[in-house]
């Protein structure tokens, strides 16, 4: 009997060190628990990655010419957000257009009335970025 409970406390216990990558809270915000269920480890540590690192907002620069980008969520509903709300903004949440090679830059205006740019970074950027992350967490 000692030794099944025994048994049965080191399985759960390397179950618990062997679990899945915890998703990010961005990643919790976008996806349901089932979806995050179905993830793989990469898939989750992936979207981690994107969440932190897709994309930043800056100040438009003046005689900038770009015209109003309209936000899209992933359900297809266009989103207007506050200039508050641009503080946590979750890309994953999002429709973002992303070029293979150079960054998209995206005039975003809040419903305070205030421009920003939001620069999605191309997917060779994001490539290059998770290289660098790989080496440095080693």
């Amino acid at each position: 009997m000692k030794k099944t409970v025994l048994f049965l406390l080191l399985v759960i216990g390397f179950t618990a060190f062997g679990q899945r990558v915890i998703p990010s809270m961005k990643v919790q915000m976008a996806y349901s628990q089932s979806e995050i269920a179905s993830f793989s480890d990469e898939a989750i540590t992936e979207l981690n990655f994107r969440g932190d690192k897709l994309c930043w907002f800056e100040e438009v620069k003046a005689g900038a010419a770009l015209s109003n980008y309209q936000l899209v969520k992933r359900s297809g509903e266009p989103a207007n957000l506050s200039l508050a709300e641009l503080g946590e903004f979750n890309p994953l949440l999002y429709r973002l257009p992303q070029s293979e090679r150079a960054c998209e830059n995206l005039m975003i205006t809040t419903t305070d009335g205030v421009s920003k740019l939001l620069v999605v970074r191309s997917v060779e950027m994001m490539t290059k970025e998770k290289q660098r992350y790989e080496r440095n967490k080693k």
